[in-house]
């Protein structure tokens, strides 16, 4: 007689992806069927780029992720309040021609460094 042997998802992986509510790491968010970090609505606005698709904002958020946000204590600051505000500051960039040359010029230099990294487009 086999001995009994109780359920358990262990086994199976996350919970979240087992129960289809998302197939994401913790630190990732889930659009259209692609995991990606959740940042860089700012870099999509002033490059006027895909949030998820955007071929700079792509670059930049993995420079901003592995790069930039390991650098020290105030990179890891701004990437917090980045997550946190982020997108709010991104709706207000979007009307706001004034802000968006502002955070263009901090963006495109983001953007020189990333390519000075993993190469250009």
């Amino acid at each position: 007689m086999k001995t009994y042997v109780k359920p358990s998802i262990k086994g199976l992986g996350l919970l979240r992806a087992v129960t289809k509510l998302s197939a994401c790491p913790d630190d990732e968010v889930g659009f259209n069927g692609v995991c990606i970090l959740p940042t860089c609505w700012i870099a999509a606005v002033v490059f006027e780029e895909d949030f998820v698709t955007g071929p700079r904002v792509n670059l930049v958020r993995a420079w901003l992720h592995s790069e930039f946000e390991p650098s020290g204590l105030g990179a890891k600051l701004v990437m917090s309040l980045y997550r946190k505000y982020g997108q709010r500051v991104a709706s207000v960039v979007k009307k706001n021609l004034i802000l968006k040359r502002g955070f263009r010029k901090l963006f495109d230099k983001a953007l020189a460094k990333a390519e000075a990294k993993y190469g250009t487009l």
